[in-house]
């Protein structure tokens, strides 16, 4: 009886296999993030409800890309306008109490901080923050007159203490301008 030689081993055939599994994975996996990303309408959410359910849930998970994203354009700008002031600061004093007052504040060396893009200087000024929305909750949601168009939304820390972030729709989506004030 004659057989016909495999083309492709069977142990080959499974690992050829495994990795084209793999990469269409990795490409379902990509193709769902970016959508997730977008919201199917770009950054955002439906309501400002929604809009700290998705700030609660990326805090708590470190997804500080994410978290940024939600940011408006315009706060993002206006934060990476901040840093590059604070990296113009650092570079016109250069003063052993500005070295520790970077160091403190950003935990990296004026050196480091010079070469770091919005997004890593974001994350560092996130560290330690993980934990900071656990039970948190909305108290209330009003409009907020001083900015058009904007929504507060009111919430409380687990420990009770009263916060707020103000959002505003854009693109029909609704962004965050500010978690702090």
């Amino acid at each position: 009886m004659h057989r016909t030689p495999a083309l492709i081993p069977p142990r080959r055939l499974s690992t050829t296999v495994a990795r084209r599994l793999a990469v269409a994975l990795a490409a379902l996996l990509t193709g769902l993030a970016v959508l997730g990303l977008a919201g199917c309408g770009g950054p955002g959410a439906d309501s400002p409800e929604a809009l700290f359910a998705q700030v609660q849930g990326h805090t708590q998970r470190k997804e500080w890309r994410l978290f940024w994203s939600l940011y408006t354009p315009e706060e993002r700008k206006r934060q990476t306008d901040g840093w590059e002031s604070f990296k113009q600061f650092l570079r016109e004093n250069p003063g052993e109490d500005n070295r520790t007052l970077c160091e403190r504040t950003f935990g990296v060396r004026p050196e480091e901080f010079h070469t770091l893009a919005p997004l890593e200087i974001f994350e560092l000024t996130m560290r330690g923050e993980e934990t900071a929305m656990d039970g948190a909750r909305i108290e209330n949601v009003e409009p907020a007159p001083d900015v058009p168009g904007g929504v507060r939304v009111w919430w409380l820390d687990r420990h009770g203490e009263r916060h707020s972030m103000l959002t505003v729709q854009v693109d029909g989506r609704w962004r965050l301008v500010s978690m702090v004030e």
